[in-house]
């Protein structure tokens, strides 16, 4: 590597979701572990999101996916933005999309912008089938800087 090309610096792993429960299609589930906050690993301006699960089924997953929202939390002290639902599908992040295979898949989201306000993190599952519990979702804060001479 040449000296001051880029290269990526990744922060303190979040572990959002340790074990996520069975999210049927079309369900929405909150990662519940940990927040991301703006004092988690300050001066990293993206984060990175890692998904691993598996489907019961995997027909048609093909065609779905499973989308992550952020809802900011602790506005004034403890007032939430509304969480998402199907009726309120606000704060897509990014979209993570799954082969249809039902045998257990890691799936990356990156360069997603951090938030100045803490935020907790939400899936829809929207592919078509359900999602076998024992999901995870981290969250890995990333900045770049120069190389070295």
């Amino acid at each position: 590597m040449a000296a001051n090309d880029l290269i990526k610096v990744e922060g303190t792993e979040l572990i959002l979701e340790a074990s996520g429960a069975l999210l049927t299609d079309g369900a929405f589930a909150q990662a519940d572990n940990d927040t991301v906050a703006p004092a988690d690993n300050p001066g990293y301006p993206l984060q990175d999101f890692e998904f691993q699960g598996a489907w019961v089924n995997a027909s048609g997953i093909n065609d779905g996916e499973l989308r992550l929202y952020s809802r900011k939390i602790n506005f004034e002290g403890t007032s939430d933005a509304p969480a998402p639902s199907a009726t309120y599908p606000r704060d897509l992040v990014g979209s993570f999309f799954p082969d249809a295979v039902t045998t257990t898949q890691n799936l990356v989201l990156e360069g997603v912008p951090r938030s100045l306000r803490e935020e907790e993190f939400w899936l829809e599952n929207a592919t078509g089938q359900t999602l076998s519990a024992a999901w995870t979702l981290k969250a890995y804060p990333v900045t770049h800087r120069p190389a070295a001479a």
